[in-house]
């Protein structure tokens, strides 16, 4: 995950109007904690793209996982 885009957004969740509750009885650190924690949550499988041409699907499928990674999702059958 790029940790700096993974700030950018937990900041941008954490300063949100609808967080108030959240920030008034969470220091900042453990709400990070508990944001990452659900973002690592999310485990997704990558479709097969059927009716593509194979390279083409194959290139789907590598840019769809270059964004689940970028956002901090896995993927169901790597490793991390």
């Amino acid at each position: 995950m790029d940790i700096t885009k993974s700030q950018s957004d937990f900041e941008a969740w954490w300063n949100a109007p609808e967080q108030a509750e959240l920030r008034n009885s969470c220091a900042m650190g453990w709400g990070f904690r508990i944001w990452k924690a659900g973002r690592e949550s999310i485990e997704v499988v990558i479709p097969p793209f059927d009716g593509y041409k194979d390279h083409v699907a194959k290139e789907l499928q590598e840019a769809l996982k270059i964004a689940l990674r970028t956002a901090g999702i896995r993927i169901k059958g790597e490793s991390e």
